[in-house]
């Protein structure tokens, strides 16, 4: 166990923290955490949802779902070169 911590400190770690330090990477992790709030609400709608098949009378609620996830999908299409683009200006001022 301890020589694989040691390889995990020494050498993995490293390498990984290299590339999320990518600015590509490190936008799309920002993009993701934006994001967020967005996917909790589609993924709670999508819980009751699934409630819908348990308790009868409660309503369709898949197209919120689909809206809500179709939504995700552009705000990480847009968030994505937007952060790059921020990153960049910011390493452009310093």
């Amino acid at each position: 166990m301890k020589r694989f911590m040691k390889w995990m400190t020494e050498s993995f770690a490293p390498r990984l923290e290299a590339f999320t330090n990518n600015l590509w990477v490190a936008s799309i992790q920002e993009a993701i955490m934006v994001a967020i709030p967005m996917i909790f609400i589609g993924s709670i709608i999508t819980l009751i949802s699934i409630l819908k098949d348990f308790i009868p009378g409660m309503p369709d609620l898949t197209p919120i779902t689909t809206f809500s996830f179709g939504l995700l999908g552009l705000f990480i299409a847009f968030l994505t070169p937007y952060t790059v683009m921020e990153k960049r200006e910011r390493c452009w001022r310093e």
